[in-house]
């Protein structure tokens, strides 16, 4: 592999991570602020990066809807609460 292909997919790697991570970040603040919702980490990446993978196979002149994704982030990637045990946020409200 030649050395600029590596460091255009390095790059373009690392601003994926950064793209992701930023609009994660503000989405589960989003979501806490409007109605005390705490979104897991690892359900919304899964939920994104399959959600970017759906996005790259359509025509390139597809949108995103960032409504559409903040609620599935809603829907499908809540934190689960375990019976008799706090969570963070509780313990920190305390």
């Amino acid at each position: 592999m030649k050395k600029e292909r590596f460091e255009c997919h390095l790059y373009g790697t690392l601003i994926a991570i950064l793209v992701t991570q930023t609009f994660l970040f503000h989405a589960r603040m989003y979501w806490h602020q409007k109605e005390d919702i705490q979104i897991s980490e690892r359900k919304a990446l899964d939920l994104l990066q399959s959600y970017w993978h759906q996005l790259l196979l359509r025509s390139p002149r597809a949108e995103i809807n960032l409504s559409s994704l903040l609620s599935l982030l809603r829907k499908h990637a809540k934190k689960d609460r375990r019976k008799e045990k706090e969570t963070a946020s509780d313990i920190l409200t305390k």
